[in-house]
């Protein structure tokens, strides 16, 4: 859903809204019916979105996203990644966020030198 949202360029709100919808409001957004609601209320076509969910589309697009992050090393959220390089994945503490992106900046740096 958010992947077809962001081909109408209505990614950011559909995402938010799935936030909204399960961080604030306890909806289950694991249910057809409330993704459906959700896409509505960012702008989308709930009809649209109840078909697309109930078929198979978009299926071999997101395996294949989730194969490729699960093999660079993603495996949870938070993940940063720069120039194709994981900088850490999973809940870390802030100086290990910290730690990773000055260590980045400075291969970025001597990289483009």
């Amino acid at each position: 859903m958010i992947r077809a949202a962001g081909a109408e360029g209505r990614q950011n709100a559909v995402v938010e809204r799935l936030f909204a919808a399960y961080f604030l409001e306890g909806q289950d957004i694991g249910d057809p019916a409330v993704l459906a609601a959700c896409d509505a209320e960012a702008g989308g076509d709930a009809a649209a979105t109840r078909a697309m969910l109930a078929s198979d589309a978009h299926r071999a697009e997101v395996l294949a996203e989730d194969n490729a992050a699960r093999g660079a090393g993603i495996s949870g959220v938070p993940s940063f990644a720069l120039a194709n390089h994981v900088l850490f994945s999973g809940a870390v503490p802030a100086e290990t966020m910290a730690d990773a992106f000055v260590g980045a900046w400075k291969v970025l740096g001597r990289d483009a030198a």
